[in-house]
C-alpha cells in the first residue's frame, strides 16, 4: 500500500470524503462534467446523464493515474459546494483529518470504511454499495478502503478543504 501524502487547499485542491495525496488538482485543472451549476441557487440548466464508464477521472497525483482520483459532477470544489465521484484504490487509508464543511457520501462500488478520533477501527462505519453516510464539518476521522477499489459519490457544503489532526 502506498502511503498517503499531504496537500494544501489553495491553490491546490486536496481530497475526499477522506483522502490525502501529493500533487493535488490545481484550481485550473478541475473539470466539471455536468451543467454549469456554480451559482448560489444551484439551478439545473439541462438534462444530463453520465455513465460511470464515461466519467472523466482526474488523478490527484499525475504520476499515479490509476490511484486516487476525482470527477467533479457539479459545482466547483475550489470555491463552493460541489458533488463528485471519488475513486479510491484498494488498501488506501488516510491519516486522521477534518474538513471544515459537512460531507455526504453514497457508496457506489466497493467498500469504504470511516472511523473517528478515538482511532478505534471497531467503531468504524462500513459502507457497501447503496449505503449513505453524512458527517458535519469539524469531525476528526480516517477514511479507508478494503481490498478492492471504492467509488463514492460525495457532496460537500462548501469548498473542499482538509486539515490533518493529531492522533
Amino acid at each position: 500500500m502506498k502511503s498517503p501524502k499531504s496537500y494544501v487547499r489553495n491553490p491546490v485542491l486536496g481530497l475526499i470524503a477522506a483522502i490525502v495525496i501529493a500533487g493535488g488538482i490545481s484550481a485550473g485543472s478541475t473539470r466539471t462534467q455536468a451543467a454549469n451549476t456554480t451559482d448560489s441557487s444551484m439551478e439545473l440548466s439541462e438534462v444530463l446523464t453520465i455513465g460511470l464508464e464515461e466519467v472523466d477521472w482526474i488523478p490527484f497525483d499525475l504520476r499515479d493515474p490509476d490511484g486516487l482520483a476525482m470527477a467533479t459532477l457539479w459545482g466547483d470544489p475550489n470555491s463552493g459546494p460541489f458533488g463528485g465521484l471519488f475513486r479510491v484504490p484498494p488498501g488506501f487509508e488516510s491519516p486522521m483529518h477534518v474538513h471544515s464543511r459537512g460531507e455526504r457520501i453514497v457508496q457506489i462500488k466497493g467498500t469504504s470504511i470511516h472511523w473517528g478520533l478515538d482511532g478505534d477501527r471497531q467503531s468504524a462505519r462500513v459502507l457497501k454499495p447503496g449505503d449513505y453516510f453524512q458527517m458535519p464539518g469539524g469531525v476528526p476521522h480516517v477514511s479507508a478502503t478494503a481490498d478492492e477499489e471504492s467509488i463514492e459519490f460525495i457532496t460537500m457544503d462548501g469548498a473542499f478543504d482538509y486539515a490533518p489532526t493529531e492522533q
